[in-house]
């Protein structure tokens, strides 16, 4: 049997109304723009660029951020120190002064309340606890919201739970470092 060199008709239909017509790939009128004059030419040999025999060496480190190279930012004045730094400024004493009132005045962290004996009673009973109840936990979840200004909603969620948990553990601890003889 005979190989045909003969091009079928390929007729896409569209079932979209926002397509007016269907398409007819065999129209050779459809590649006319392809050969157009206006298109670049091909580059000649003089203008190839030549590249390494061996492509550079990506290691593993350069896709990871490492933790000790990150920076808890507390405010603009932590931004600003930042960026000063990077660019060559050296801070003084008066730049730090600035620095810490820069972010008291625009902090990004929201400035936590004071807790009471009766939360930091609930907190060390929950840090003690294996399990934590229902109760506890929409307990947990209210005085999180309100100790940090937060609007988190009440779940299930182990990870979440661990890390409200150790973050107004750090709370207190911050609050107890600096005021010893209250707790």
């Amino acid at each position: 049997m005979a190989k045909s060199n003969k091009i079928e008709k390929k007729i896409i239909k569209f079932d979209n109304p926002e397509i007016e017509s269907d398409i007819d790939f065999t129209d050779e009128s459809l590649f006319d723009d392809l050969t157009d004059k206006s298109r670049p030419k091909p580059l000649e040999e003089s203008q190839f660029i030549e590249l390494p025999e061996t492509a550079p060496e990506i290691k593993e480190d350069d896709f990871i951020i490492k933790e000790s190279n990150l920076v808890e930012v507390e405010g603009i004045g932590d931004i600003i120190h930042i960026v000063t730094k990077a660019i060559g400024i050296e801070q003084c004493d008066d730049c730090k002064k600035r620095q810490k009132l820069l972010n008291q005045m625009f902090p990004f962290i929201k400035q936590a309340k004071k807790m009471t004996d009766d939360n930091i009673i609930f907190i060390k009973r929950i840090k003690s606890s294996s399990v934590i109840g229902s109760a506890d936990r929409q307990t947990l979840f209210e005085l999180y919201n309100y100790i940090l200004t937060a609007k988190l909603v009440a779940c299930a969620c182990p990870g979440v739970i661990l890390s409200m948990l150790d973050k107004l553990w750090n709370i207190y601890l911050a609050d107890y470092s600096k005021n010893p003889d209250e707790k």
